[in-house]
């Protein structure tokens, strides 16, 4: 009959044909990949955003920001899929300052300039008398999504405009930031 057989493969670094290193694994145990991408960027400055316009993130200066690979371009606000994969993403905004507002705001998730259905953005509905220098509207929004090479992603953000909110609203320099990276 036949009998289980066990093999232990023992290395420190997988690299490809090429000699670029993919994968370390270091004295613990811990797998480390060098080139996983990864970005987290924000806005440079505060601006007026037109609901239902892509969301302008626009660097990646800062404490924390970065972009692995270089696969989101800060020119027109979008991540280009490397690879097929599993990716996660989370974008924020901050708008105003703004004063009484009673209307839901909305960021979604696009490939490919279309919206993921509805149900899986984030959605907030502010309601009471928010007056004052320092009453800002925060959202933020989390997507885990399988994905294919070349697919382009963007986030939008819209909001209904028969409340105090106008068609165009200011998008704060702090909290708006998004990130996102290849989870395998």
């Amino acid at each position: 009959g036949d009998s289980p057989m066990s093999s232990i493969l023992k290395v420190d670094t997988i690299q490809n044909t090429g000699g670029t290193t993919g994968l370390t694994i270091d004295s613990s145990g811990r797998v480390l990949t060098s080139v996983r991408p990864a970005f987290m960027v924000g806005i440079s400055s505060q601006y007026s955003h037109t609901s239902g316009n892509v969301i302008q993130y626009d660097t990646t200066s800062g404490t924390g920001g970065f972009n692995s690979g270089n696969h989101f371009d800060t020119s027109n606000y979008k991540f280009v899929v490397p690879v097929d994969g599993l990716y996660q993403f989370h974008a924020s905004l901050m708008i105003g300052p703004t004063g009484e507002y009673s209307r839901s705001v909305n960021v979604r998730l696009n490939i490919n300039n279309s919206q993921l259905d509805a149900r899986y953005g984030a959605r907030t509905n502010m309601d009471g008398d928010r007056t004052g220098g320092s009453s800002y509207m925060g959202l933020r929004g989390l997507w885990l999504v399988n994905l294919t090479a070349a697919q382009e992603i963007t986030w939008k953000a819209s909001w209904e405009t028969d409340g105090t909110l106008d068609a165009s609203e200011n998008l704060h320099l702090h909290g708006a930031y998004c990130w996102g990276m290849l989870v395998g």
